[in-house]
């Protein structure tokens, strides 16, 4: 018995060890390797010119929560290949995001409702792994819950407040960006899945200190952000004086 519970704690040390080691990708798939650095140029983008270029923040962000919608809904037709999911949902997704563009209250309300969103799954995250940590079962109906009371709060808020949340809430989309693409590059979208599975309460492994060091990348791009566009990029601009004109 004690052999067996000794190899028992070998192997599982084996695969902890195996699971929290370094070790860099390095195969990439080339599709997904040019999705994420055009990833990386549109968080780089979001820092620095989020505010100041605010129709192009609005569009890009309606158009990535639009296709990242219909491609869910799409998802569960077997019939579509995963190129025609992919296909279809940036093609229609390209209208929510000419509608957020041009429709100025439409794409505040999505900016902020997406500040919210990245709020709410980033509480549910920490709750959960507090819970797990107690034995605790998590909701169902929490995330769905800090989703909607979250993400319509901060839309409410981007709307009264316009141009201190479109500057968080490009800062905040440029730490994510980023998080992904490291994420991706360095551990092969470890951080993306553990939060994908937690969102369906599927089984997971426990996330290493590497985790969470590539984890805090998004508060401190988001804090970099913030600061460029208060200080350089939006200093002395308003949008709604440009409203009538165009970037």
């Amino acid at each position: 018995m004690r052999n067996h519970s000794t190899s028992w704690l070998s192997k599982n040390k084996t695969m902890i060890d195996d699971y929290c080691n370094l070790n860099l990708p390095i195969d990439y798939d080339l599709y997904w390797l040019i999705g994420y650095v055009l990833l990386a140029f549109i968080g780089l983008f979001y820092a620095l010119l989020g505010y100041r270029w605010w129709r192009f923040t609005m569009f890009v962000t309606s158009f990535s929560l639009g296709s990242l919608l219909l491609y869910i809904i799409l998802s569960t037709q077997p019939t579509m290949t995963e190129s025609q999911l992919i296909g279809v949902s940036c093609s229609i997704a390209t209208l929510f995001g000419l509608i957020g563009a041009l429709l100025q209250y439409v794409g505040l309300f999505i900016n902020g409702f997406c500040f919210g969103l990245t709020l709410s799954i980033t509480t549910f995250i920490i709750l959960d792994i507090k819970n797990r940590a107690n034995g605790i079962t998590t909701s169902f109906w929490l995330p769905i819950g800090l989703i909607l009371l979250l993400g319509l709060i901060c839309a409410i808020i981007t709307l009264r407040f316009q141009k201190i949340m479109l500057i968080i809430t490009s800062s905040c989309l440029a730490g994510v960006c980023q998080t992904l693409v490291l994420d991706y590059f360095l551990q092969s979208s470890v951080l993306l899945h553990f939060i994908h599975k937690r969102l369906l309460f599927e089984s997971t492994s426990t996330l290493c200190i590497r985790h969470w060091i590539i984890a805090f990348i998004l508060p401190i791009i988001m804090l970099f952000g913030i600061v460029i566009q208060f200080s350089c990029t939006g200093k002395n601009y308003d949008h709604r004086d440009s409203w009538q004109r165009g970037m």
